[in-house]
């Protein structure tokens, strides 16, 4: 529903899902590879301008966001990339690596959650 929300409320004009390889706060994971076909499944059924980017899985691991980020606008300058999240990662980002330059260098676009403080532009 993001993905599409973000399109159609053109906020974006693509949404790149990037599965993450490894994750840094150690959550348990599905395989890359299964976590990869579903990402794609999902991409299928919402718009063509949805791209599924297994970048990370070449990227030195951990791989924090902002790595992610600077290695994809290296590879891609005619975009501009914003980070998305929910609403309810604003309560954890003391906790993320280098929040404040993901913030400086790719603004995120945040996305409201239920339960968590209303965000002005976001669907809850």
């Amino acid at each position: 529903m993001v993905a599409a929300w973000l399109l159609w409320s053109d906020k974006v004009d693509e949404v790149w899902l990037v599965p993450t390889y490894d994750h840094p706060f150690a959550k348990e994971l599905l395989p890359f590879t299964d976590r990869v076909a579903l990402v794609r499944a999902l991409a299928e059924t919402v718009d063509s301008r949805v791209v599924v980017s297994e970048v990370e899985r070449d990227l030195p691991q951990p791989s924090y966001s902002l790595q992610t980020l600077r290695h994809l606008q290296k590879l891609h300058k005619e975009h501009s990339f914003h980070l998305v999240v929910g609403a309810d990662v604003l309560l954890e980002v003391d906790a993320w690596h280098k929040w404040d330059s993901i913030l400086a260098e790719f603004p995120p676009i945040i996305v409201g959650r239920i339960g968590y403080e209303p965000v002005e532009g976001a669907p809850q």
